[in-house]
């Protein structure tokens, strides 16, 4: 490119009316200056490019490598998330809590109750974590929020971004909610449920919505005066399962009285009174020891046991020994009796040498034999030892009977059953629980923390919702998995419960009720209904959505548009840097009009403008600056002109449809501007070419260039129909199947109108340029070398429909989705058609009426 010594290095401004137009133009122009290619001197303006041969020359591709403008388009999407996010937030989370009520107290489903618990405690939870850092921040700055820059306001209210979205202010929240400690958050109920040992905070909330009551420690004092610490088997009885009397009776069932020690499973009343004796007393009003410290020989009278001495079947008193004689268990008739009446007057045992009995008196009872026989006493010592072993195996007391209880493997409970009960000591209370069936501790586990603990529903909270005429029925089915337990049923509901198709007006005025009332979840505690832990919830809900609405809100919107005004001068800066330096700066007129400030700081010294005849003069007009030394224009005042939609009495009376260019050509004489016309053309034939000439000759002579006598069809194309041509006798300089150059096509179709505004279409002539351009491919003319052109849009619609819909046209592939593929036929209208290397031009005029 030749410039004058006198220009500098300001850049020339090249524009046209149409993006094609102006593509065209640069394509052709870092064909021909290898240095624009080379150098990147070229920048090409406007959005609207679609050459992928510009890209490296666009506009977005100069400025949006600017870091400032990246900066700041980041700073704008980070403020539109985090609106999005409180928007998100405060209409979103009050509705589906809501939904999640309406499913916890009426879906029949125990496992859709559960989850919607579930899903209802993380809402609670996140919109309790995010009220509090709002109070937060608002006490540090002294109630206001409002910020200065848009950079504050994220980092102030960054936490508010939607916990899915993986940003850093979501970790923040996410942080608190799966924090273990939840003291600051709900110190009254973490209070209530301190003896069940560290427990995430968030299985309390869900626990508190469910509906249960936390059981109270066991109040069993040890021997060093602390408190058992265990759970409690319920909230009537302060008592864990270890430290209860395990006494049942059948009136009265199992005893609710403290074990009268570690070492017994009694009570004071039911138990033994022997010393460290574990077992119960007989069952028996006025008795005091168990079956084995109790004296045999009053429980035959019928007496008060005095504790015995000895260990059954020797269990007898003081006031009632045994008869002296060895191995007697008779009684003596007096307590000044050592014998019974049987042992009292003993005979001699030994025999005579005939063979009678002596009729001797014996010594004693203890020793059968006279003085005459002592000398047999030895052997009675031996009698008397083996006596006594078959004695005693016959005299045991019966063990007692084992206990029933089947357990989970199918095999029978080894333990005997407890004095007065059917069971052993250890499965009596599971069996009053639950029924022989349940064989579990009365434990729970919680469905989030893997944790056990034992939870009960509260008598009196009950009995207080049916008060307010709601039936919840608690069922605990299995105590050791809360998971497989019914948590809570409600039969009937208060008429004003909000329903989730509410608008959200209705929902803010609900907020704003709500939040008057609500109640800090410091404060929340155990001795609630279920109805009112939910109202509770829903005024914190409602509460935050308060916060976000006066005070978040307008402060995020404020911001938003302070960082979208950076954004747009950090545009305007980057654009006019992008500008800087460069040779030619291309685009259309109306890409240039809404940056001029920018381009005229390049303080371009040369505008040429493609196309000129359709632009407006107005238009025109804008884009020249007071550094403008040179203005160049090209077209043909003879083609289209510009236009107007909707604006045809600015033609006719204003002659705004008159171009600068036109204007200029058609000047007066003594106001002539001087220009050139170009007298050789490349395009067309000369027989085609002769339907012209006689339009420009008062102008001048248009003359054939020598490549209009040589070129052949698809010469520059790879399509493989060229072989076809190659081997026809005229060998591509004539259209195979159409023997003239110029073929007129007549029909008898009607014209109709389109369904696209007012526009017109003949599906005859339609379908007639459709089969022709497939007939045109059959003979070998490459796809890229046809182009049908109409005037109306509603007719190429109707072209293209028909191309790509009839089953005979479909396999010619005339046409094609990708916007990549040169090798199809090319459909257009009139005013945007582009004309290039085409060897065939079909038209489908229709009748062109004038509105």
């Amino acid at each position: 490119m030749k410039k004058s010594s006198s220009v500098g290095l300001r850049p020339i401004l090249v524009l046209s009316y149409k993006n094609h137009a102006i593509d065209e133009f640069l394509v052709d122009l870092v064909k021909t200056e290898r240095s624009i290619l080379q150098s990147s001197k070229m920048i090409r303006i406007g959005g609207q490019c679609q050459d992928s041969r510009l890209v490296k020359y666009s506009e977005r591709s100069a400025y949006d490598s600017y870091s400032e403008v990246k900066a700041a388009r980041t700073q704008v999407e980070n403020m539109n998330h985090l609106k999005d996010s409180i928007e998100a937030t405060m209409f979103g989370k009050m509705s589906s809590f809501m939904a999640y009520y309406q499913q916890a107290f009426h879906d029949t489903d125990s496992q859709a109750r559960k989850k919607a618990v579930t899903d209802a405690t993380s809402i609670v939870m996140e919109c309790i974590v995010k009220r509090h850092l709002l109070l937060s921040l608002d006490e540090q700055d002294e109630g206001e929020m409002v910020a200065k820059t848009p950079g504050e306001i994220a980092t102030k209210l960054g936490f508010l971004g939607l916990c899915d979205s993986g940003d850093k202010s979501s970790r923040q929240v996410s942080k608190l909610v799966n924090n273990w400690d939840g003291s600051m958050f709900i110190t009254a109920l973490l209070n209530g449920v301190a003896h069940y040992g560290q427990e995430h905070w968030g299985d309390v909330v869900m626990r508190w919505l469910s509906g249960l009551y936390p059981l109270p420690p066991c109040q069993f004092k040890t021997s060093s005066s602390e408190l058992c610490g265990k759970l409690s088997l319920s909230t009537d009885c302060t008592l864990c399962h270890i430290h209860r009397c395990s006494f049942s009776g059948v009136d009265h069932g199992q005893c609710k009285s403290p074990c009268k020690n570690k070492s017994s499973h009694f009570c004071i009343d039911h138990g033994c009174n022997a010393a460290n004796c574990p077992r119960s007393r007989i069952p028996i009003d006025g008795q005091t020891f168990c079956h084995i410290h109790s004296c045999k020989r009053c429980l035959e009278l019928d007496m008060i046991s005095e504790l015995a001495n000895d260990v059954p079947p020797y269990n007898v008193c003081d006031k009632h020994p045994f008869c002296m004689f060895p191995v007697c268990m008779k009684y003596p008739s007096s307590l000044e009796e050592n014998y019974c009446k049987e042992h009292s007057v003993v005979l001699c045992r030994s025999f005579t040498k005939k063979g009678k009995q002596c009729k001797k008196q014996a010594r004693s009872p203890m020793m059968p034999y006279c003085a005459d026989h002592a000398h047999l006493a030895s052997n009675m010592f031996q009698e008397v030892s083996l006596s006594k072993e078959e004695n005693t195996s016959s005299l045991e007391v019966p063990s007692p009977k084992r206990c029933p209880f089947i357990k989970k493997k199918g095999g029978q409970c080894k333990a005997y059953c407890a004095p007065g009960a059917a069971y052993c000591s250890d499965h009596s209370e599971i069996v009053r629980q639950g029924g022989p069936s349940i064989q579990t501790t009365p434990t729970m586990t919680t469905p989030i923390i893997q944790q056990t603990v034992e939870e009960v529903v509260c008598r009196e909270g009950i009995e207080a919702m049916e008060k307010e005429n709601q039936s919840v029925k608690v069922e605990l089915q299995n105590t050791d998995d809360i998971g497989s337990s019914d948590v809570f049923e409600v039969d009937d509901e208060d008429a004003d419960i909000a329903s989730l198709s509410e608008s959200n007006h209705e929902l803010e005025g609900q907020h704003e009720q709500l939040s008057k009332s609500y109640q800090e979840p410091k404060d929340w505690i155990w001795n609630t209904s279920l109805e009112n832990r939910w109202e509770a919830c829903q005024a914190i809900i409602s509460h935050l959505h308060y916060l976000l609405s006066e005070k978040a809100l307008p402060s995020v919107k404020a911001a938003i548009q302070v960082a979208r005004k950076e954004l747009q001068h950090a545009k305007i800066r980057a654009k006019a840097k992008a500008y800087e330096n460069k040779s030619i700066i291309g685009g259309t007129m109306v890409g240039c009009i809404t940056r001029l400030e920018s381009i005229r700081k390049t303080r371009p010294f040369a505008v040429i403008v493609e196309e000129a005849s359709e632009v407006l003069e107005p238009l025109l007009f804008s884009c020249l600056s007071e550094t403008t030394m040179k203005l160049e224009m090209i077209g043909d005042h003879r083609q289209l002109q510009p236009s107007l939609m909707s604006r045809y009495d600015f033609e006719v009376f204003n002659k705004v449809n008159v171009s600068m260019f036109q204007r200029l050509i058609e000047a007066p004489q003594g106001h002539e501007v001087p220009s050139t016309v170009l007298s050789v053309q490349r395009r067309m034939r000369k027989n085609i070419c002769d339907l012209t000439r006689d339009f420009y000759s008062d102008i001048i002579e248009i003359d054939d260039h020598q490549s209009c006598h040589s070129q052949t069809i698809g010469e520059r194309s790879s399509s493989s129909g060229n072989r076809l041509i190659r081997f026809a006798a005229t060998q591509g300089r004539e259209i195979p199947g159409v023997m003239p150059h110029l073929f007129l096509w007549t029909h008898g179709g009607s014209q109709l109108r389109s369904r696209v505004g007012i526009s017109r279409i003949n599906p005859n002539e339609a379908k007639m340029a459709s089969f022709l351009a497939a007939y045109l491919v059959e003979c070998g003319v490459p796809r890229s070398s046809i182009a049908i052109l109409t005037p109306y849009k509603g007719q190429l619609i109707e072209i293209r429909g028909h191309m790509q819909s009839d089953p005979q046209l479909r396999p010619r592939r005339l046409l094609s989705r990708d916007p990549d593929d040169k090798d199809v036929c090319r459909l257009s209208t009139i005013d945007r058609f582009q004309v290039r290397q085409l060897r065939w031009l079909s038209t489908s005029p229709t009748s062109h009426l004038r509105a």
